[in-house]
């Protein structure tokens, strides 16, 4: 009954507005290597459906403004249609004026939040840090504030505020949300 009730109050998303990839995030965590891989092959099926890529080409129009998923940053990236081919749409990135020919399945058309919320007394990973985040953690007793400049897969690579380079284990990490903050940050 609950269950049923939930479904009414949250009837399913057919837009894609409305999945909570942090949930999702949650169970996968539960999932054998297998049930991922699988998953993984169900999923590509549907990105790859001729009639979902045919629906976004016709949405779209040369010089449009667009966001795209960048996988490598875990983030959003604002760019410029230049062009629509069978599988790919040839974009200019606004922000390093680079010109890339990416899947469609890239383009975050109904402006999706992208973030994944990270459970409460869990440690951050991957799944919910960005490059250009500001991060924490302790060295020698003191707190070193920093911008995430690289995703790693066990560690990130930061600068601290005194301009030096680490690369940090995801768990020593917290998430710096106000620079004001008091801190004991290192002088050089």
């Amino acid at each position: 009954m609950l269950l049923r009730m939930n479904q009414i109050n949250n009837p399913p998303s057919t837009d894609g507005l409305h999945i909570n990839y942090s949930r999702i995030i949650n169970e996968l965590h539960q999932a054998s290597i297998f049930d991922l891989y699988r998953l993984s092959v169900a999923i590509r099926n549907e990105m790859e459906q001729p009639k979902r890529t045919k629906e976004i080409q016709g949405s779209l129009k040369i010089g449009q403004f667009i966001s795209y998923y960048d996988r490598v940053n875990n983030r959003l990236r604002n760019a410029q249609l230049l062009g629509k081919n069978p599988k790919y749409a040839v974009i200019l990135d606004l922000e390093d004026h680079t010109q890339w020919k990416i899947p469609y399945f890239f383009l975050n058309l109904q402006d999706v939040d992208i973030q994944i919320q990270q459970d409460e007394g869990k440690q951050l990973d991957k799944n919910v840090l960005a490059v250009g985040d500001l991060v924490g953690f302790t060295h020698e007793n003191k707190k070193i504030i920093g911008r995430i400049i690289r995703l790693n897969f066990k560690t990130v690579t930061l600068v601290a505020t005194d301009g030096r380079q680490w690369r940090v284990t995801y768990s020593l990490l917290t998430r710096i949300v106000d620079i004001n903050q008091k801190f004991d940050v290192i002088d050089v």
